[in-house]
C-alpha cells in the first residue's frame, strides 16, 4: 500500500506515520481531530519523522518498543532503497507487479521485456518484495492484538 500511495503521488516525496490501534470517539472531519491509539500513534510517528532526515515511513505499535525498532528498521530500508528508484524502475516495478510477467510488463510499457527485468533488478526487487511481504506478515500478527 505505502509504495503504491508514493507512486501514484510521484514526483511527491511522501512522509507517512501509521499508527496501529483503534479509533475512540466520533469521527471528525479533521484527522488532527480523530482520538484513539492508531492516531495518536500516527501524530507521534509523523512528528518523528519531522525530526528526521532519512526516514520517510515509521510505525508506531502501541506495543512493545522492540517491534517498533524492527518494524521501522525495516521500513528504513525500503525507503532507502526506493529514494534511489528512477522513473522507469517505478514503472517497471509497478506494471510487473501488476501483470506478472516481465513480457506482459514490456508489452505495456513498450520494452522488451529483458529491459524491465534489469529495472527490477536494478530496484532490487525481490528484496523489496521480501521485506514488505515481512511487513505485511507482522501487521497480520499484530492486528487480533488490536481490537
Amino acid at each position: 500500500m505505502l509504495r503504491l500511495l508514493r507512486y501514484t503521488c510521484r514526483p511527491l516525496h511522501l512522509r507517512v506515520g501509521i499508527g496501529l490501534g483503534v479509533h475512540e470517539g466520533k469521527l471528525a472531519k479533521n484527522p488532527w481531530d480523530l482520538n484513539g491509539p492508531a492516531f495518536f500513534g500516527a501524530r507521534s510517528a509523523l512528528d518523528d519523522l519531522k525530526r528526521s532526515r532519512q526516514a520517510k515511513t515509521k510505525v508506531v505499535t502501541g506495543g512493545a518498543e522492540e517491534l517498533d525498532r524492527l518494524l521501522n528498521a525495516i521500513l528504513l530500508l525500503l525507503d532507502t532503497i526506493e529514494t534511489g528508484w528512477t522513473d522507469a524502475q517505478w514503472e517497471a516495478v509497478h506494471v510487473y507487479e501488476m501483470l506478472g510477467t516481465y513480457a506482459a510488463a514490456g508489452e505495456k510499457l513498450g520494452v522488451a521485456a529483458q529491459n524491465v527485468h534489469k529495472r527490477c533488478q536494478a530496484a532490487h526487487w525481490n528484496a523489496v518484495r521480501e521485506a514488505e511481504d515481512a511487513l505485511r506478515s507482522a501487521a497480520s500478527l499484530l492486528s487480533p492484538q488490536q481490537g
